[in-house]
Formats: structure tokens, C-alpha cells, sequence
């Protein structure tokens, strides 16, 4: 499957969400600012989840990070506007799921990395409505990736602001 625009994501993103939206920016922002119920305001990193042949695992799917203004020598940061919260979103349009990565624990890094999520964790929000898998980052970080159907993606987005 082709990849989607950020503006596709973006009215996916109201449309999952529905009626908890209060407000939100122009879909075709970089960041996409939305804020909704009982959550801080957000400033949504919108990618496309594709599964491309080769470098990885097959049970792996993935993002491909491209900072906001990030030039290819360039090292990249989401650099969210004051008093909104980072959100490093994928949507896989095949299996109609969210991924939500830990926006902060991505920095510095370079053109077009990878960031990486088991399908074994879709299939399972698919099942629960939301599922978790750890991850360990370069440096000794440990990353944990959200997994949402749409009809939870709300309650994904306020897991994921949680410290």
C-alpha cells in the first residue's frame, strides 16, 4: 500500500476520536495540534506504518522518521510547540490500527530512521482495544509502543501522555 499523507492520518485521527476532539488545527500541519478530553494538548508526528521487504524481521512493521524541516545531513527532533505533548503516530491502513512510539526517547536521530513494532502487538489490539510491547533503544533506553484499534485510540493518547 502506498503511504498516506499526513492529512489522511490526520482525519483519521478526528475520526477515531469522534466526539472527545474539542479542537484541532488544519490537518495538513506537521505537527497536527488537536486537543481532547482529559488529555493535555497534543501536537501529533503523523507516518505511515509500512511493511517493505527486506532489513528487518517479517513479524516487524515499521515508520520511517523524517523530522518537520529535517535536512538529510540534519540530525532530527519533534520539537512540539509550548504546552503541547509530543506524539510519534503511525496508522496502518491494512490492519486499521494506531501506534503511538515515545516521541522524547527519539533524538538526534538521523534521516529517515527506523522505528519498529511487532504485528503480534495490532493483532492483539485487535483483540483488546489496546496492547503494549517494550522496546530497547540505543543508549539503554526502554521504549513502550501503543498499539490501539480506532475505537480506543483516545484512551491510547491519554495512556501515552502518562509519565
Amino acid at each position: 500500500m502506498p503511504a498516506m499523507s499526513k492529512t489522511e492520518i490526520a482525519e483519521r485521527v478526528i475520526a477515531a476520536i469522534g466526539p472527545d476532539v474539542r479542537e484541532h488545527g488544519p490537518f495538513d500541519e506537521n505537527p497536527f495540534l488537536i486537543e481532547i478530553d482529559g488529555a493535555v494538548p497534543l501536537a501529533i508526528f503523523p507516518f505511515t506504518i509500512t511493511n517493505p521487504p527486506g532489513g528487518r524481521h517479517a513479524s516487524e512493521l515499521k515508520i520511517q522518521l523524517i523530522a518537520p524541516g529535517q535536512a538529510r545531513d540534519e540530525p532530527g527532533n519533534f520539537a512540539p510547540p509550548p504546552g503541547r505533548w509530543p506524539i510519534l503516530l503511525g496508522y496502518s491502513e491494512f490492519y486499521d490500527r494506531f501506534v503511538l512510539w515515545e516521541a522524547q526517547k527519539h533524538v538526534d536521530f538521523g534521516w529517515s530512521k527506523n522505528c519498529q513494532v511487532r504485528i503480534q502487538v495490532l493483532s492483539d489490539a485487535q483483540i483488546s482495544g489496546i496492547a503494549n510491547m517494550d522496546r530497547n533503544l540505543h543508549g539503554g533506553l526502554r521504549e513502550t509502543i501503543i498499539a490501539a484499534r480506532p475505537d480506543h485510540l483516545a484512551d491510547a493518547l491519554k495512556k501515552r501522555i502518562k509519565p
